[in-house]
Formats: structure tokens, sequence, C-alpha cells
């Protein structure tokens, strides 16, 4: 099976449990969407600089400079400076029922999801001057066997039909694909990818392949697989979750005196 062109591009799915942006294939499983509440876009990519966050958001954001305080364990690697998210000293008193590890694991998870993949949109964007949604779409085309429809595209990539129309054009507008009546269907129309776009599709593929080395190289071989293993726990139990009818947030929480009263 040909590798998928990254880990952290949209919402792209193979027919295993892996999804990216490069892939050609879908699971019948919805993702999350990037931008859902708890999963926040003020993110920073690798290697910048992102301020601890406050303890009354459940995924910590950047905030207003205040003076800086040590967390439960300090920080004697310098991780906040990285976007590593490390909750205040009373947060278990502010929150009884939750868990402080449990949630600096979580936000900070949130937050190198998004860090990869808007390193991944701004390549993208620098390279071939067109949107993560485009590369994606040109991905699917180029591994798929046969001619799609509109429809067959959005469902892999799982974006509106409207977005894919506007995707289409912008594609269509280069010459990397063109579009002919679908002779099963007078309403519809057939995707094809040309020349063209299988030429650039090679020069995508293997950059978001030497973009993903570059970025676990700080990881041992051993350390990747170790991360594999721990993902797929992670995944495992929030698609158990997914799999529940949802339940009303609610939770304890004692609001500290550093905010301001709730208005009657």
């Amino acid at each position: 099976m040909a590798a998928p062109p990254s880990a952290c591009c949209a919402c792209l799915r193979t027919s295993t449990t892996c999804w990216s942006p490069t892939t050609s294939r879908p699971s019948s499983r919805r993702a999350p969407s990037p931008a859902t509440p708890g999963s926040p876009r003020a993110c920073s990519a690798p290697g910048s600089t992102v301020p601890r966050g406050s303890r009354s958001s459940p995924v910590p954001e950047p905030a207003t400079p205040r003076p800086r305080r040590r967390g439960r364990r300090g920080d004697p690697a310098g991780r906040a400076s990285l976007g590593v998210v490390t909750v205040d000293p009373d947060f278990g008193q502010e929150y009884p029922d939750g868990d402080a590890t449990s949630t600096e694991a979580h936000a900070t998870l949130v937050r190198a999801g998004q860090a990869l993949l808007s390193e991944l949109e701004r390549r993208i964007a620098h390279t071939f001057g067109m949107p993560h949604a485009a590369a994606t779409a040109l991905a699917v085309l180029d591994g798929a066997s046969q001619p799609l429809t509109p429809s067959e595209i959005s469902e892999r990539l799982l974006v509106a039909s409207a977005t894919m129309t506007s995707t289409l054009d912008l594609l269509e507008h280069r010459g990397w694909i063109r579009r002919t009546p679908n002779p099963e269907d007078r309403r519809s129309v057939l995707v094809q990818i040309t020349p063209e776009g299988q030429a650039t599709a090679d020069q995508l593929l293997p950059g978001i392949r030497e973009l993903e080395r570059r970025t676990m190289s700080g990881l041992s071989t051993e350390e990747q697989t170790q991360l594999l293993d721990l993902l797929a726990r992670i995944l495992k139990q929030s698609a158990e979750l997914a799999a529940q009818p949802p339940e009303p947030l609610t939770g304890r929480r004692n609001r500290p005196a550093r905010l301001p009263a709730p208005q009657p």
C-alpha cells in the first residue's frame, strides 16, 4: 500500500485506521474537525514560542503575559516555551473532578497536531500556491485507479460539496485535473488527474515524506514505535467514547478568587 502523504493533514482517511492529506481511500468514521471545541486553532508551529495557558480554558491558549510561576513539577527542560501545556499548582482545587496530567497531555496533544498541520499547510502554500484541501484532493485523484465524481472526492476528504466545487475549480484552472461528463449520470461529472497534475503530485508527496522524516528525527525509531503504540491506545479510547451517546458536559469547579464573581 502506498504510504500516506501525512499523518497531520486534513480529514482524508485510508482503508486502514490512519488518516492523512495524501491518501486516497476513506474510512467510514468521521474525524473530529480541528476547529471543534477543545481543539482551538491557537497553536504554534514547531519551534515557535507558545505562552502558558489559562487554567480556566479547556485547551489553554496564549494569554496576556503575567509573572512566570513554576507548575506542579516545574519546567526544568523549558517545555512550556515549546508549547507543552503546564497547569498551575491549584488546578486540583479548581477542578476536583479533573486530573492535571490528563489535561496537560490532552491539551498538548491537540496543540502538537495543530502545529504539525500548520507547518504542512505553510509549506504547501509556499511551494504550490494552493490550500491544503486542494493538495489533498489532488493526492486522492493521483491515487485513484479511475476517474471519480466530485461527491466521491468529497466523501474521502469529508468536506462540503460547495468547498469541493471551488477546490476543483482551482485544480482545473491550474491544468492539474479535467472534468468530463459522466455517462452514467447526466447531472454529474467525472474528475481525472492530468499528466501535469501527476507531475505536481510527484513533487508534493516526496516533499511531505521528507517533512515527516525531519519532524520525527528528534525521536529514535524505537521511540517512534512507542509513540505509535501510545497513540493507538488514545485513538481506541477516543473511538469508544465517540461510539456512545453524547453526554452533557458537566463537573465541579471551585471558581478561583483571581476571576471576577459571576454577574447576577
